[in-house]
């Protein structure tokens, strides 16, 4: 996967992963760039009370709730793998 197509599915799954966690569809998210002592570092993607952090060195994202606690966290190379089915035992 080259890097713009992961970039494209990570902030498709973010966007997916704030409306899951209670954000309201019919507002606009708005990204921003982290930049942390002139270094490029991450994308901040916010949706009304919710946001997330994806942070490039760590290379995990993290959701904040309403409140701005931390919901979930995850590697972003989890996030971008294709859904897995599990059979009923």
């Amino acid at each position: 996967m080259t890097q713009l197509k992961r970039t494209e599915r990570t902030r498709q799954i973010i966007h997916d992963s704030l409306q899951h966690h209670g954000a309201d569809q019919g507002i606009v998210a708005r990204e921003t760039l982290l930049i942390k002592a002139g270094n490029y570092c991450g994308h901040r993607i916010k949706q009304g009370d919710f946001h997330a952090v994806w942070f490039v060195e760590e290379d995990e994202v993290k959701i904040y709730g309403s409140e701005g606690l931390l919901e979930t966290f995850c590697p972003t190379d989890r996030l971008n793998q294709p859904a897995t089915r599990r059979a009923a035992a």
